[in-house]
């Protein structure tokens, strides 16, 4: 699976890492393209895991999770969570401004 790991940069020019599970670019919610560098590119969108108070070994078990909901058709990421016992308040599909990600990279 791939991840997407960047420094994102708020109007307050406070900044903070972010990473993304399964990263997509996209021009408006509903258009994709495969990497960031495409002109038409306005967002990144993807599953951010909220890390406070979660060993990196429960992270493993989110990252495994998700990687796994993509490969099964199920109705939502919130049942295929629930249904593997982990918490899916825990996960949450964030969109962040193109103009504000900084030193994106693909692991």
């Amino acid at each position: 699976m791939k991840k997407a790991k960047f420094n994102y940069r708020k109007k307050d020019d406070s900044t903070k890492e972010r990473i993304l599970l399964s990263p997509i670019f996209v021009k408006e919610s509903y258009n994709k393209f495969t990497d960031i560098d495409n002109d038409k590119v306005n967002y990144v969108q993807g599953y951010e895991i909220d890390k406070e108070k979660v060993s990196e070994e429960e992270i493993k078990l989110y990252e495994e999770a998700i990687r796994d909901y993509y490969d099964l058709a199920v109705p939502t990421m919130d049942e295929f969570l629930s249904e593997n016992n982990l918490d899916p308040k825990k996960v949450q599909f964030k969109t962040f401004k193109k103009d504000g990600v900084e030193g994106l990279k693909i692991l």
